[in-house]
C-alpha cells in the first residue's frame, strides 16, 4: 500500500457548465485537462509513493479512459459514489470502503460527521478568529446603522421588486431599464467607495472587466459557442448591458487616473482566453495583470520600476 492516498472527488454533473463531456477532462491549455492540474500536483511521487481514488458516477466512462494515460505513472482505483450520501464529503465517505485503517486529514470546512473509519481534525484556532472576525464586524457602528436601514427601508425600496424581474429567463423583457438601474447602482456604490477611501488617503482604481460575450470571437473559445449564447437570454442581457454601459458613456462619470476598461484587450486575439463561459486561463489573466499595472504607473498611484 502506498505511504499517500488521495480522494479525488468527481462525481459530480457539471450542469453549471452544460459540457457534453465530464468537466475534469475540460482543456484549460492545449492537451492539459483539469484533472492533469490535479495529478500534476503529486509528480514528485512515484507509484509506489501515492495511489489516488477517483469518486465518480455511471455518467463518467469518459474519464476513466481519460486516466488510463496515467496507469504506468500511478496506481489508481476508482468507486462509485454513494446515492445516500450529499456534496464533496459524500465523495470521501463513498471511498472509506478502500482503507483498511485510520487515516488523517485536516479539514477546516468540512462538516464533522465523517464516521469512526477517519480521524477528524477541526482547525479550531482558525474558526475562533473567524468567529471573533464576524462577532466585531456587527459591533461597528456603520454596520449596525446599515441593518436597521435595511430593515425599515426594505418595502420601499426600488431594488426589491425591481431585482426579482431578474428572475428566470425574463432578461430581455425591459432591458433598457434593467440596464439603466445596473448603470446607476454601479456608479452611485463606486462614488461611496471613492468617498470612503479618499478620506482615508486610499487611491482607487475601478475596473470593467471583460466577458467573452462582447469583443471576443465565440469561434475562438473553447468553453462558449455561438449556439450556447443563443440559447441562454442572461448572456444575450450581459452583452446589451456592456453596450449600454459604452452608448451611455459610462466612463465619463470617473476620473481618468481611477478608471480602466479592459473590455476591448481580446478584441484581436486569435486564441482560447477562459477555462470555462466566466473565468480567464492563464495567459488571459496575466494580460490582464500587465494592464492593471500599466495603469497603475501611468495613474502614479505608486512608484513602480
Amino acid at each position: 500500500m502506498s505511504n499517500l492516498t488521495v480522494i479525488l472527488p468527481c462525481a459530480g454533473e457539471g450542469t453549471r457548465l452544460s459540457l457534453p463531456y465530464p468537466k475534469e477532462i475540460h482543456s484549460i491549455e492545449k492537451n492539459k485537462s483539469l484533472i492533469d492540474y490535479s495529478l500534476d500536483l503529486f509528480s514528485i511521487y512515484g507509484r509506489r509513493d501515492v495511489e489516488f481514488v477517483i469518486t465518480l458516477n455511471e455518467n463518467k466512462t469518459e474519464l476513466v479512459k481519460y486516466l488510463s494515460r496515467y496507469k504506468s505513472r500511478y496506481n489508481i482505483s476508482f468507486t462509485f459514489f454513494n446515492p445516500a450520501e450529499t456534496e464533496y464529503t459524500g465523495s470521501i465517505k463513498s471511498a472509506k470502503h478502500l482503507f483498511g485503517e485510520k487515516f488523517t486529514r485536516e479539514l477546516f470546512d468540512i462538516p464533522g460527521d465523517l464516521n469512526s473509519n477517519f480521524q477528524y481534525i477541526e482547525n479550531n484556532h482558525l474558526k475562533k478568529f473567524m468567529y471573533d472576525f464576524v462577532s466585531a464586524l456587527k459591533g461597528i457602528p456603520i454596520v449596525m446603522l446599515s441593518h436597521y436601514l435595511n430593515k425599515k427601508l426594505d418595502k420601499y425600496r426600488e431594488t426589491r421588486s425591481f431585482s426579482a424581474s431578474f428572475a428566470g429567463t425574463n432578461y430581455i423583457e425591459n432591458k433598457d431599464k434593467k440596464s439603466k438601474f445596473v448603470m446607476n447602482r454601479l456608479i452611485k456604490n463606486h462614488a461611496n467607495i471613492k468617498v470612503v477611501n479618499d478620506f482615508h488617503k486610499i487611491e482607487t482604481l475601478f475596473i470593467l472587466q471583460p466577458v467573452q460575450v462582447i469583443d471576443y470571437d465565440l469561434g475562438n473559445s473553447v468553453s462558449l459557442s455561438k449556439k450556447e449564447y443563443d440559447r441562454y437570454p442572461h448572456l444575450q442581457f450581459i452583452r446589451f448591458g456592456y453596450e449600454y454601459l459604452r452608448n451611455n458613456n459610462y466612463e465619463s462619470n470617473y476620473d481618468y487616473k481611477n478608471f480602466l476598461d479592459l473590455t476591448k484587450i481580446q478584441k484581436d486575439e486569435e486564441r482560447n482566453l477562459y477555462i470555462d463561459p466566466a473565468h480567464y486561463n492563464p495567459y488571459f489573466s496575466n494580460q490582464i495583470a500587465n494592464n492593471i499595472i500599466e495603469k497603475i504607473k501611468k495613474s502614479n498611484f505608486i512608484n513602480c520600476n
